[in-house]
């Protein structure tokens, strides 16, 4: 995990009425995104807050401000007893997760692939 970076769209950087709290912790959520289709994730807060280095209460904040800016989308998740079990985030604005390190065998074709979009590419190197 220490080598996963993730891509953070340009217009969620640029949108005013997001903190940078909350791109951090779009951030951790696009890390827990199943990288095949990065449709969506369901970590807990407790995961989503070490990820981002945020207490649980601020990164309660940041994805409900995520979630009114409709950057993601929260879904509860019931056990079969009906309680509470977890939450599904979902990502409209379908962004990118890579594998490894930003200087690892990338292809020609796929490095100016990357660069060709309008998606700032910001690595967040992220630790235990």
């Amino acid at each position: 995990m220490a080598d996963q970076f993730v891509q953070i769209p340009l217009a969620l950087l640029t949108d005013d009425r997001v903190n940078d709290g909350a791109i951090r912790v779009y951030g951790a959520l696009l890390s827990f995104a199943d990288h095949g289709t990065l449709a969506n994730c369901h970590p807990s807060i407790k995961g989503v807050a070490a990820r981002s280095n945020r207490s649980r209460s601020k990164a309660a904040v940041a994805l409900g401000l995520l979630e009114k800016t409709g950057w993601i989308t929260r879904h509860p998740r019931k056990s079969d007893a009906g309680d509470s079990d977890t939450t599904l985030y979902k990502f409209p604005k379908q962004p990118l997760v890579c594998e490894g390190s930003p200087e690892s065998d990338r292809s020609e074709e796929h490095t100016s692939e990357l660069q060709s979009h309008h998606d700032l590419v910001c690595r967040l190197l992220l630790e235990k």
